[in-house]
């Protein structure tokens, strides 16, 4: 865990502001309400799995559903997440939550993604998820080193799984007096 790649990326983490963090793993009514402990525990594996992001870019991994927590925690705070990614990586990371929902094809990499996130968190960290009894969440990141301009993902957008919803529907819960 000491190379040279982890010192760089560890001197650069050590610089973020984990604070507002915190506050919404712990405190938040929205979070996940732990402990701080738990909250430490877990802002330190998002941030090991930070590291394997900006180590492994081009590996598709998938995060244990408690870092999943943490990281949605992160990006809840859109300006913040966007400073911090900017400082870690010098680009964006996307948050992709439809990994293993769309197909048996990917569901099928979603399990490959979260074995080899274990492997490499056993690798790098010595911390072996197998044992623990964690379960995979369904996101992952996407790396588009477009720092903070628009970026063109229609390939992406493509391969969400969706549920027809129109605005006209939502609209029918308000009173047709209301709208005007």
């Amino acid at each position: 865990m000491s190379s040279q790649k982890f010192q760089v990326f560890l001197q650069k983490a050590r610089s973020l502001d984990l604070g507002p963090l915190a506050y919404q793993l712990i405190q938040s009514r929205s979070g996940p309400e732990w402990t701080k402990a738990k909250a430490i525990q877990e802002i330190a594996h998002y941030l090991a799995f930070l590291y394997l992001i900006d180590r492994y870019p081009g590996l598709q991994i998938a995060p244990t559903e408690e870092i999943d927590q943490v990281w949605h925690c992160h990006i809840l705070d859109t300006y913040k997440y966007a400073e911090d990614c900017q400082h870690l990586f010098g680009y964006f990371v996307h948050h992709f939550p439809y990994l293993g929902t769309r197909n048996q094809v990917d569901q099928q990499n979603w399990y490959y993604a979260y074995t080899l996130t274990q492997q490499l968190f056993l690798k790098h960290f010595g911390i072996d998820f197998a044992i623990k009894d964690l379960f995979p969440s369904d996101c992952e990141p996407l790396h588009v080193e477009a720092s903070y301009e628009r970026v063109e993902c229609s390939h992406i957008c493509l391969e969400r799984p969706t549920i027809p919803v129109t605005v006209d529907d939502a609209l029918q819960i308000f009173p047709v007096t209301s709208l005007t």
